[in-house]
């Protein structure tokens, strides 16, 4: 029995030559929160028996939360009313985490204008 990994938590799939694809059991995907960052990552196994019973090697992933904002920034998790962060200790509170009644922003690659001086 083969095992395919792919990028997302839920995307584990396995199968054998005979069964092809088999069903993939998971213990700990329910443990995963992403609110909040993790000092320890999750663990997850996943299984998978097919139709003789046979039983593929548990396959364990590691999975841990972390903060898109790079150090030395924070992510803000709370505003005042005057939408200042109110939850960063210190001046290092820079990323700002979107709200879903906030727009989505797409910042496009700087490209500088063109240098149209003759040279001297």
């Amino acid at each position: 029995m083969s095992w395919n990994v792919g990028g997302g938590l839920r995307v584990v799939q396995a199968s054998d030559d005979r069964d092809g694809a088999v069903p993939v059991t998971t213990l700990g995907l329910d443990a995963v929160s992403t609110a909040a960052v993790t000092d320890a990552p999750y663990i997850l196994e996943y299984n998978a028996v097919d139709e003789a019973g046979n039983q593929a090697a548990t396959l364990q992933r590691r999975v841990s939360v972390v903060s898109p904002c790079v150090a030395p920034s924070t992510l803000c998790e709370e505003f005042t009313e005057e939408l200042v962060c109110s939850s960063c200790e210190g001046t290092s509170c820079l990323c700002l985490q979107s709200t879903e009644s906030e727009p989505e922003v797409t910042v496009e690659e700087y490209v500088p204008p063109q240098d149209v001086t003759p040279p001297v």
